[in-house]
């Protein structure tokens, strides 16, 4: 996609988050850290840029009316932790297709190119590899190195 010189909108969603106690003593919502399984927080709303947003789930709760009151916020808490308990290995990602009823073509070679990357990442033998960080690493150090020469033979045949 070619810039038009426009800054892109910035979408921002507004998600109840379980916070924990030592950061939600602090006024800012920027200052709000998720809390750990075992630990007990509070609810909070907290402003999210939508980029930031990795899945949502076909997954639905009704919530109060109203989520000022911590009683309030502290239900819906109750219920994701239901909707967990329900769902042991993850809760059902929301499907364009199926769930919201998209027929675009586009979008469904998108959704078959994910898949069969998806797959094939997935089915690698070093996705599977406990050195697979140790590798990365080494990868990662090879192409700077790459760079670095090619930036060296540029600078060479500058000096001639």
């Amino acid at each position: 996609k070619q810039s038009t010189g426009e800054l892109d909108p910035l979408y921002v969603v507004e998600v109840l988050l379980h916070c924990s106690k030592e950061s939600v003593k602090n006024a800012a919502t920027e200052a709000a850290k998720p809390a750990r399984p075992d630990e007990k927080g509070e609810m909070q709303v907290v402003p999210v840029l939508l980029h930031l947003l990795s899945s949502i789930s076909s997954v639905r709760l009704y919530l109060p009316k109203d989520l000022r009151p911590v009683d309030n916020r502290q239900s819906v808490l109750k219920s994701i932790q239901e909707v967990q308990k329900r769902f042991p290995d993850g809760v059902p990602l929301l499907d364009p297709i199926d769930d919201m009823g998209i027929k675009d073509q586009g979008l469904k070679k998108v959704i078959q190119k994910t898949e069969a990357f998806e797959h094939r990442m997935y089915s690698h033998p070093l996705n599977s590899d406990p050195n697979l960080e140790t590798v990365y690493k080494l990868c990662e150090r090879k192409a700077q190195i790459a760079v670095d020469i090619r930036a060296a033979k540029r600078e060479l045949k500058k000096a001639r």
